[in-house]
């Protein structure tokens, strides 16, 4: 039973720590971009925040801006 415990430990530390690390090496611009208050302008591929209209940089590819 000892080895059983000590094993899926072991696997679950391993699972953690390779999610961690699938995060760092292939982070999330969209959603970090999100989470400090900026919007992602998929057109641009850029994250706009502080920036004059940047919203509506963010909003031009939105179908109801295409009339």
């Amino acid at each position: 039973m000892k080895k059983f415990l000590k094993w899926f430990g072991i696997s679950i530390l391993s699972i953690f720590i390779l999610v961690v690390a699938f995060d760092f090496i292939f982070p999330d611009p969209i959603g970090d971009c999100a989470e400090g208050g900026g919007c992602w302008d998929e057109i641009g591929k850029a994250c706009r925040k502080n920036e004059p209209n940047a919203q509506e940089l963010c909003d031009r590819n939105r179908p109801e801006n295409h009339k």
